[in-house]
């Protein structure tokens, strides 16, 4: 059964298991909170890579990295989370929070459009 804690990034934002929960608390104290932020219109999209393993599976790899969509309006308070999206690899956060800008983006352009036809 793989490991399933707490992680910890390298200089490289490759995931390294941290069996130690102290040693995983001083670096999460220490490091960005942030991997990205962008607005998008109306929403903010957010990713972080969050060091706890979130997959509830038996199989498969951990889910660090979080990318989340807000109101930009609601952001800081976390309460309207329009969609998430758990990652494995700072690949592919990068790629699911790039997609979530595209996609985000069009619908507010999309809703602009129409209001103003």
């Amino acid at each position: 059964m793989p490991f399933g804690g707490f992680y910890i990034l390298d200089g490289k934002n490759t995931p390294l298991p941290c069996r130690d929960h102290s040693t995983w608390e001083r670096w999460a104290r220490r490091r960005k909170k942030m991997t990205r932020e962008d607005q998008a219109g109306e929403v903010i999209v957010q990713t972080r890579f969050l060091g706890i393993d979130c997959n509830v599976r038996d199989h498969g790899p951990p889910l660090l990295w979080n990318t989340e969509v807000f109101l930009a309006m609601d952001h800081h308070k976390h309460e309207t989370s329009l969609d998430h999206e758990l990652s494995s690899s700072h690949v592919d956060a990068m790629l699911t929070h790039e997609n979530f800008v595209a996609t985000f983006k069009e619908k507010v352009v999309g809703i602009i459009c129409k209001e103003t036809t």
